[in-house]
């Protein structure tokens, strides 16, 4: 599996032009949030029209994943809590949107919305409470925040990640094996190690790797 992972692009269009100049090189493209740019004088509504014709077109040449982020929620649920509705509207063939699993190309995917209070996280969390026996594979959790401690998030001045693993009781034995090499490839490539502290800041562990072994 070959995968493009973009966030962030905030409705400048140039960059789903890229994106979409670029799609039948990978498979799956994740977008990981973000899509619009609420700030805009632009209306939310013709930025979601505009964004739909987009994925609809990115479709054509490959696998779509989108999680929304916190310049995506257009709409409140049940609790009041602002959430994306558009994307839970927006359902073709081949788009794999919030609030499900998904295996692509061997590998299990996990698409996180972004949470905005008790009720959504607690779906976050239900959706990261899988039956031990269907994590045979390589498990990615779709989500707009990086982990918050983890080397990623460092920004040279403060860790800004949200979702966290010690926020989470997730029912199953994670390949740990696998995890920490991840990890330690994100801290190799980004170089956060020289950088950043190495202490996880939302459980005090001794490395951020600890927070995804236990």
């Amino acid at each position: 599996m070959k995968m493009l992972f973009v966030a962030d692009l905030h409705y400048t269009l140039k960059q789903f032009d890229w994106v979409m100049a670029n799609a039948t090189k990978y498979d799956p493209i994740i977008i990981g949030g973000d899509l619009l740019d609420l700030s805009s004088a632009l209306d939310p509504d013709i930025q979601i029209a505009v964004i739909e014709k987009y994925l609809y077109r990115l479709l054509q040449e490959t696998r779509v994943v989108v999680c929304s982020g916190n310049h995506d929620l257009d709409s409140r649920n049940a609790a009041g809590e602002a959430v994306a509705g558009w994307l839970y509207d927006a359902k073709a063939a081949n788009l794999f949107l919030d609030g499900i699993s998904v295996e692509l190309s061997g590998a299990l995917l996990t698409i996180c919305p972004w949470w905005d209070g008790a009720v959504s996280r607690a779906e976050v969390e239900a959706e990261l409470a899988l039956p031990a026996g269907m994590i045979k594979r390589p498990w990615i959790w779709v989500y707009h925040a990086p982990p918050a401690g983890s080397a990623v998030c460092w920004n040279g001045r403060k860790f800004v990640g949200a979702l966290h693993p010690c926020h989470f009781q997730v029912g199953v034995d994670l390949d740990a094996s696998m995890l920490f090499w991840q990890i330690k490839l994100v801290q190799q490539r980004v170089g956060r190690r020289a950088s950043g502290p190495n202490q996880c800041k939302t459980c005090n562990r001794s490395t951020v790797a600890q927070c995804y072994l236990s």
